[in-house]
């Protein structure tokens, strides 16, 4: 093959394989190599090294895919541990702010009803109104018994006034009375009277428990809460009581809120 002034021989066969040689020179190339078998073999030695190096390239590749597979899949994993992980935090953030909700409306309602309770409004709520057991009824009725009946409140009081004797009945149905007129201390009065007639009586006590509830109603509207307080916990402490399902928890918070403003 002639010789190139510039030129290798390997890096003529270079540029044949890359083809970069010009027309002239590729002529002169494929001349040579019809003619000389040494020649042939270069390019030959050439033509497999530049195979082993693109697969050596190639496997180089792969072994740079396969490695990028294994880190992903660990992120994947670690992605789905973050998530098995948020999703128990976000279930205690959700109940925090249910708690945190309740509490505001729970703190809410507490200052609105500290605001607005009164003794007025928890004598209004509990306030009921006594009727005569429907045996008594039934009995030989008295004159302050026909009063009652008929609402004639300051008739009873005159009537129970005028008696030279009275009854127990006659006493706290009097008390009623005041309270109905909102005479409360007359009524307060009337009650421990009676209170202190069953202490010493050896019969049944006929108004031991209405007296205990309204006796508490009373000292309630009166504006003596301490006095007020004992009886109501009194009553409700025992099921059995005639006025037990009228003095709840929700009544004591309210009396306890009560004595808070006094």
């Amino acid at each position: 093959m002639p010789n190139d002034d510039h030129l290798t021989q390997n890096e003529l066969l270079d540029r044949y394989l890359n083809g970069e040689l010009s027309s002239e020179q590729l002529l002169q190339l494929e001349n040579s190599l019809k003619n000389d078998e040494n020649l042939r073999h270069e390019l030959d030695v050439l033509l497999l090294s530049r195979g082993k190096t693109n697969t050596q390239a190639s496997n180089h590749e792969k072994e740079i895919y396969q490695q990028d597979i294994k880190d992903i899949k660990p992120k994947q994993k670690r992605s789905a541990n973050i998530k098995t992980m948020l999703l128990p935090k976000f279930i205690f953030q959700w109940l925090l702010r249910v708690v945190g909700i309740l509490c505001i409306a729970l703190l809410g309602y507490g200052a609105f009803q500290f605001v607005n309770v009164n003794p007025d409004r928890i004598y209004d709520h509990q306030f009921i109104d006594y009727n005569l057991p429907i045996n008594s009824v039934q009995a030989e009725m008295t004159v302050l018994d026909s009063l009652y009946m008929e609402k004639n409140y300051q008739g009873v009081i005159g009537s129970f006034q005028s008696q030279e004797e009275q009854s127990e009945r006659d006493y706290f149905l009097a008390a009623i009375s005041y309270m109905q007129s909102e005479q409360y201390e007359q009524a307060i009065l009337l009650l421990m009277q009676l209170q202190q007639a069953d202490q010493f009586s050896s019969g049944e006590q006929e108004f031991d428990e209405e007296t205990d509830y309204y006796m508490a109603l009373a000292y309630l509207k009166a504006g003596q809460i301490d006095n007020a307080i004992p009886l109501f916990e009194k009553i409700h402490q025992q099921p059995g009581h005639l006025f037990y399902p009228y003095v709840s928890q929700l009544t004591f918070w309210k009396l306890k809120l009560l004595e808070m403003k006094q």
